[in-house]
């Protein structure tokens, strides 16, 4: 799965429920990632992991999956996907 996707969900969360770094961390842990792991936009992640961190994004802030993927495709296509790609 591409970075994007994932950088897209940390965006999100911030702007929706005010996720700190520190609490970032902590869900990359928690889905068995490194704390530290850069997620670049351009660059790739194992799907396993990609999915664990969405899990972990919905135990913490939406009561189901329905309700997770609705926020993620709200956000997806009025923030995030206008500001990266851009029309020229």
């Amino acid at each position: 799965m591409k970075g994007t996707i994932l950088v897209c969900l940390r965006d999100m969360l911030r702007q929706d429920h005010n996720l700190t770094n520190e609490q970032w961390r902590e869900m990359l842990v928690e889905a068995g990632l490194d704390s530290h792991q850069m997620i670049l936009a351009s660059g790739d992640i194992e799907d396993s992991q990609a999915l664990a961190l969405f899990g972990v994004a919905q135990n913490r802030f939406y009561s189901n999956h329905e309700e997770l993927a609705n926020a993620f495709g709200r956000y997806w296509t009025i923030h995030y996907a206008p500001k990266i790609y851009s029309s020229v």
